[in-house]
């Protein structure tokens, strides 16, 4: 991540690029959705609690300033 206020060995402004949406979703129900401003930490810790009412597929979205995206997918069991 980067804020846009550090330089390269040049002295030329990192253009910015920081997480701009994360979203969590059990199945195509939205759990949880966090859209941070410029003042995010470098490394951001997001945690966020719900209550599984049946089983499915949690699927955790990032999108950052260039586009790029990372997800991670796991299944939840409700016994």
């Amino acid at each position: 991540m980067e804020s846009g206020f550090r330089r390269d060995s040049d002295g030329r402004p990192k253009p910015r690029n920081i997480v701009t949406t994360f979203e969590a979703r059990l199945g195509k129900s939205l759990l949880f959705k966090w859209e941070p401003g410029v003042s995010v930490a470098q490394n951001p810790y997001v945690e966020f609690t719900f209550l599984a009412r049946e089983s499915g597929e949690l699927h955790m979205l990032w999108k950052d300033d260039e586009g790029k995206t990372l997800e991670a997918r796991r299944n939840i069991a409700v016994s």
